[in-house]
Formats: structure tokens, sequence, C-alpha cells
């Protein structure tokens, strides 16, 4: 026997909406480093150590060492060093 509705039970199939694959291996991300910016086996030798985020801490702390409380910086420049030490 036939539901009620088994006419309005088609299958409707959308864009992008069956078996899709994505490669998501960071081997994918350090292949598609063009050569003008860089070296592709030494940033992924580098980023096996550290992560981007971890780099940019260790150059944070530089900087922030690097700028003492008496350089003297414009205000754009002395709200943006407060809210990177506040961060």
């Amino acid at each position: 026997m036939f539901p009620w509705l088994w006419i309005n039970a088609t299958k409707v199939r959308f864009p992008l909406s069956g078996a899709v694959e994505q490669d998501l291996s960071t081997d994918a991300f350090f292949e598609g480093i063009k050569p003008g910016a860089g070296v592709p086996a030494i940033e992924k030798r580098v980023f096996e150590q550290a992560s981007y985020g971890k780099q940019l801490g260790w150059l944070t702390d530089v900087l922030i060492a690097a700028m003492g409380e008496n350089t003297s910086l414009p205000p754009e420049a002395h709200d943006a060093l407060e809210k990177l030490k506040n961060l």
C-alpha cells in the first residue's frame, strides 16, 4: 500500500548536496604557497614546530618588550599598543 503523499516524496538534489569531498590536510595548504611568497618546504618545517598563532605571539612579546614606556608614539599607535598589551 502506498502512503497518501507518495507523489510528494520525490528526491530533490541541489548543487553540492550529494557526496562532496574536501581535502583538509595541511599538505594542500603548503602546496598552494606561491614561490615568491616563500619556500613551501621551509614553511612546513616551521609550522610543524610552532603554529602561526604561536609565532605571532612570540613576535607580539618582542614588540611589546621593544616598545618601552618612554617611547613616543602617535595616539593611534599608542592605543593599538595598549590593546595589544591587554590582549
